[in-house]
């Protein structure tokens, strides 16, 4: 059950990078890279990023405890 709620949870935070992406690209167009907007997005983009390498190194720490688990 915990995997199928952390792959969930990865598609969710993957689907949300997506859209801040390209909303971030569409206010740079419109806005400027350096306009108040768009950073601010930026800045949305970046903890979503900092989140799915969260959860990808818990996984992964998860993942290696399970495998040293079989192991021993």
């Amino acid at each position: 059950m915990l995997i199928e709620q952390q792959i969930s949870d990865r598609e969710s935070i993957v689907l949300s990078i997506v859209k801040k992406r390209n909303e971030m690209l569409t206010l740079a167009e419109k806005n400027g890279l350096s306009s108040n907007k768009t950073i601010a997005c930026s800045q949305e983009l970046d903890a979503l990023l900092n989140r799915l390498d969260k959860l990808e190194l818990s996984n992964s720490k998860y993942a290696n405890q399970y495998k040293n688990s079989e192991s021993a």
